[in-house]
């Protein structure tokens, strides 16, 4: 069993609506690789009106070109607050329904809202599949 650890995304997110980012492709191949996922998230410097944040794992290289791919949801529009550490954590395993079954794993991420704005951090843990 081999164990994952890693911050994944270090970023200063502006924008929303269909403004996504996606973690380094370095990253997708070791995440496909891991069957049980923990995820951390810190949102802070957090500014905009309404802002949300939004996490998921999705399958590659479908993403690039449909939207009509598998994907598990980790954070769903979630509520953050301006002026404070926004502290989040979700866990999904491979076997979970929805997860792609893609060895090429990237998280999307995003913000919605007004204008939004925040310095997102996601640290990924996990255990590798046999």
């Amino acid at each position: 069993m081999r164990i994952f650890h890693e911050l994944v995304v270090d970023d200063y997110v502006t924008g929303g609506g269909a403004a996504n980012s996606l973690t380094s492709f370095q990253w997708s191949a070791v995440m496909g690789n891991i069957d049980v996922f923990r995820v951390f998230v810190v949102a802070d410097r957090v500014s905009g009106t309404s802002p949300t944040l939004t996490v998921v794992f999705a399958e590659l290289p479908s993403f690039q070109v449909q939207f009509n791919v598998d994907f598990a949801v980790l954070l769903n529009a979630v509520p953050l607050v301006a002026g404070q550490a926004n502290v989040f954590s979700a866990s999904v395993a491979s076997s979970d329904p929805g997860m792609p079954a893609s060895y090429a794993l990237p998280l999307v991420y995003g913000l919605g809202g007004t204008s939004p704005a925040a310095h997102v951090k996601i640290w990924v843990t996990g255990r590798g599949r046999a």
